[in-house]
């Protein structure tokens, strides 16, 4: 799933900490994620985190075509976040970073070929408060953004923290596509692209460099079983993964 889907999906849009450190704008790292699996029953998830650190198996998965696909995910515990990396039966491997979203959520990025990430805003009408995840980094980022309600349309950065203290400003375009959202960072001149799930009020977002980056939604079920959608950048649908150990 990852070798050609992952392709298109990868690089999100929000701006690299390293770039925000000196030039105002988002968070930028460099490396590449990949991507999860199946839509949990909401009433079986548990709500204390579970120790995510160590490999899991994927027991079962397929992209947004419908195409399967197997292997397992190495998942390590850097400060705020995890870092993830997926290596498929096929022999790709792709690289990833989490964000605990409580209550037995995760969101990750994956597949940036640059720098890239994760981002998850809690929707409220036209704001959208949010904090970020960049591959690489030990701490999260704050962004804002205020702009019309539903979900569709431009909004302005009203504020934003790298991980680093430093700042920037910007806008994101949001786009509805199918069952996902695009969206579009522009800071400081440069563009990014990403791909959003809305969860409830949450939306959960893979931003990145160049071509951007996929997004990840997992769900604990159980203590040793953890079951996501996911998508990738250029697809209006969503594919799925379990993973057990």
């Amino acid at each position: 799933m990852w070798s050609s889907t992952l392709a298109r999906c990868a690089g999100l849009v929000l701006l690299a900490v390293a770039l925000f450190a000196c030039k105002g704008k988002k968070k930028g790292d460099t490396t590449s994620a990949v991507a999860p699996s199946a839509q949990p029953d909401p009433g079986g998830v548990v709500a204390a985190p579970p120790e995510l650190d160590g490999t899991w198996r994927i027991h079962s998965a397929a992209d947004p075509n419908g195409k399967k696909y197997s292997g397992n995910v190495q998942i390590a515990r850097t400060g705020e976040a995890w870092e993830m990396v997926w290596r498929l039966a096929d022999g790709s491997a792709q690289s990833g970073i989490a964000m605990d979203l409580g209550n037995g959520s995760y969101a990750a990025g994956f597949g940036g070929t640059q720098a890239f990430g994760v981002v998850v805003y809690e929707v409220a009408s036209g704001t959208l408060t949010g904090k970020w995840a960049q591959q690489g980094i030990r701490q999260l980022g704050v962004e804002n953004l205020s702009g019309p309600p539903g979900l569709s349309g431009n909004y302005t950065i009203i504020l934003a923290k790298t991980p680093t203290g430093g700042t920037y400003t910007g806008s994101v375009r949001i786009t509805p596509n199918g069952q996902v959202y695009d969206l579009a960072w522009v800071i400081g001149g440069q563009t990014q692209r990403g791909v959003a799930i809305l969860e409830g009020s949450k939306l959960i977002a893979g931003w990145g460099m160049d071509k951007g980056a996929g997004v990840i939604r997992y769900k604990r079920v159980t203590p040793t079983r953890l079951e996501a959608i996911w998508a990738p950048t250029g697809s209006a649908r969503t594919g799925t993964e379990i993973l057990e150990r």
